[in-house]
């Protein structure tokens, strides 16, 4: 893209409590939700992180020894949980202690959970994660191009506000999306025959 339409573009900013982010562009919902349901559920995800480790501030980072090879689970620093299951490690500051200077030192090792984890599946909720000691993901803004596309975000906002309902209280945008795209065929079809508003 160039320059001149770059700056013409408008700004899109999330807030966070009481801070103001400047979205980085999401694409279409459509294609991205078309993505993730053709990828398997352990696949690594593309996400254009462009030097971000903000998740690498998640408080608690899982890791399944039954999901992991032998050689990837030797490279990792784990510790037991309350449950019995293992975590990463975390240093004094909350960070994973396998973050670096440069990014992640384990990074070809890296577990299933941060190969999985895609940070834009909360801006599908309208929602920016929040971390450890005021970290949070970057604020992502997802294109509405089509009337498919509006349907999507309208299906996914409604989603999530009955999973709100049925679930109150804090709750992981994750396991909410996930909700979502198991009904997301129903919700489809009730923001479809939704009246348009006046």
């Amino acid at each position: 893209m160039g320059e001149a339409k770059r700056r013409s573009q408008p700004k899109v900013t999330a807030v966070i409590g009481d801070l103001q982010l400047a979205a980085r562009n999401a694409g279409s919902p459509s294609t991205y939700v078309r993505k993730q349901r053709a990828e398997h559920p352990t696949a690594d995800r593309a996400v254009p992180c462009a030097g971000c480790t903000e998740c690498c501030y998640t408080e608690h980072l899982p890791v399944d020894p039954r999901q992991e090879p032998p050689e990837r689970l030797a490279r990792l620093d784990t510790v037991p949980t309350a449950d019995g299951k293992r975590e990463l490690r975390k240093r004094a500051d909350g960070a994973c202690v396998h973050l670096g200077p440069q990014g992640c030192t384990v990074y070809a090792d890296r577990p299933t959970i941060c190969r999985t984890y895609d940070c834009r599946v909360s801006a599908l909720l309208g929602l920016v994660e929040r971390y450890r000691d005021g970290h949070h993901a970057p604020a992502w803004a997802f294109e509405s191009r089509s009337i498919d596309d509006q349907r999507l975000l309208a299906a996914f906002k409604l989603g999530h506000m009955r999973y709100q309902e049925a679930h109150p209280g804090p709750a992981d945008p994750h396991r909410i999306a996930e909700s979502v795209l198991a009904n997301l065929r129903k919700l489809l079809a009730e923001v479809s025959d939704a009246p348009a508003s006046a």
